[in-house]
C-alpha cells in the first residue's frame, strides 16, 4: 500500500504494509534496507501474541518509497517518518516502537521528540554514533561456515555476506539474501550516498532526553558486530530505566537472522513485560 506524506519541504509516497489488528507497533528498518528485514524477524514472534497491529514501511530512498529531488539528510528522514506516523496514527495515538541499526537511531530520536506517545521500545544493533570513527566495534569472527556455500554466489553477494555475517550457514544465507541483499538492490544508491557522505548524523543529539524513558524496552546487540558493536549501546541505558540489555555471542550486525530462536525469546520477553505494564493500569 502507498500513502501520501507531506513534510515542510517534500512530498512522498510511502510504501507500507500492515499485519494484524490492535495496538500499533511501528517498525523502522536499517540504512539501505527496507521493511522486509523487520517483517522477517518480528512476524514469527507476533504470531504468538494477539492484539498488535504491526506497521512496516520503507524509508525514503529505500525499498518502494522513492526519495524526492533534493532529499539528502537524516533530519529530513526523521521529519518524513514523523509525518508518516502522524498520518497513519492520527490523534496522537500511542504505539510500540522498534528500530534496527539506523532505524534504532531514528527510533531514539522519536523517543526524544515524542516520549509520551511511545509505550515501549525495541532496539536491534542500534547505531549510537552516526560517525563510524567514534564507534567501538567488535571483531568480525566467523563461527560457522557451510562448505561450498559461497562458491556460486555473485561477487557483491559474497562480499556482503562474508563481511556482515558470522554464522555463515545455508539457512542464514536464505534469509540474508531475501531480507538484506534483495533490499539493498532496491535502494537509491545516489540519494543514500549523499545522506551518508554529508548528513547521516542528525543535527541534534538523539540521546539528550529531557528525562529517562520509563517504559518497557529492550536493547539487543551482537558480540561480534563489526558495524555498530555493542559497547556504545550500553552507554544509552541511562535513558531507558526499564530496559533489558543483551549481548549475543556468535552473532554480528544481523543477530536476528543468525540467532532467530534467542532473538524471538528476547522479543517475547519484552512483549510480556509490556503486557504486565499495560495491565497494571499504565
Amino acid at each position: 500500500m502507498y500513502i501520501e506524506i507531506k513534510t515542510s519541504a517534500r512530498d512522498f509516497q510511502f510504501f507500507y504494509d500492515i499485519a494484524g489488528e490492535g495496538l500499533p507497533v511501528v517498525n523502522i528498518h536499517g540504512f539501505r534496507l527496507d521493511h522486509r528485514v523487520m517483517k522477517g524477524c518480528f512476524e514469527p514472534v507476533f504470531n504468538g501474541f494477539a492484539g498488535y497491529k504491526r506497521i512496516y514501511f520503507d524509508l525514503p530512498g529505500m525499498g518502494r518509497t522513492a526519495a524526492p529531488s533534493g532529499f539528502c539528510s537524516s533530519d529530513e528522514m526523521l521529519e518524513a517518518v514523523t509525518a508518516f506516523i502522524d498520518k497513519t496514527l492520527p490523534g496522537g495515538e500511542k504505539f510500540l516502537l522498534t528500530g534496527e541499526s539506523y532505524g534504532g537511531y531514528m527510533a531514539r530520536a522519536l523517543v526524544n521528540k515524542m516520549p509520551r506517545r511511545i509505550l515501549g521500545v525495541c532496539l536491534i544493533c542500534p547505531v549510537i554514533f552516526a560517525d563510524p570513527r567514534k564507534r567501538k566495534t567488535a571483531e568480525h569472527k566467523v563461527f560457522e561456515c557451510d562448505a561450498g556455500l559461497m562458491d556460486k554466489m555473485e561477487f557483491f553477494d559474497k562480499n556482503q555476506f562474508a563481511s556482515d555475517i558470522v554464522v555463515q550457514t545455508c539457512s542464514v544465507w536464505r534469509r540474508f539474501k531475501s531480507e538484506v541483499i534483495d533490499a539493498m538492490n532496491c535502494s537509491d544508491i545516489a540519494v543514500l550516498d549523499k545522506v551518508w557522505e554529508s548528513s547521516y548524523g542528525l543535527s541534534f543529539d538523539a540521546d539528550a532526553f529531557a528525562e529517562p524513558f520509563d517504559k518497557p524496552s529492550m536493547i539487543v546487540c551482537g558480540a561480534n558486530d563489526s558495524v555498530t558493536g555493542y559497547e556504545d549501546a550500553f552507554g544509552v541505558l541511562k535513558n531507558f530505566t526499564r530496559a533489558s540489555y543483551s549481548v549475543i555471542e556468535r552473532a554480528g550486525h544481523y543477530l536476528q537472522i543468525e540467532r532467530p530462536a534467542l532473538f524471538g525469546s528476547l522479543v517475547s520477553d519484552w512483549l510480556e513485560r509490556f503486557e504486565i505494564y499495560r495491565n497494571s493500569g499504565h
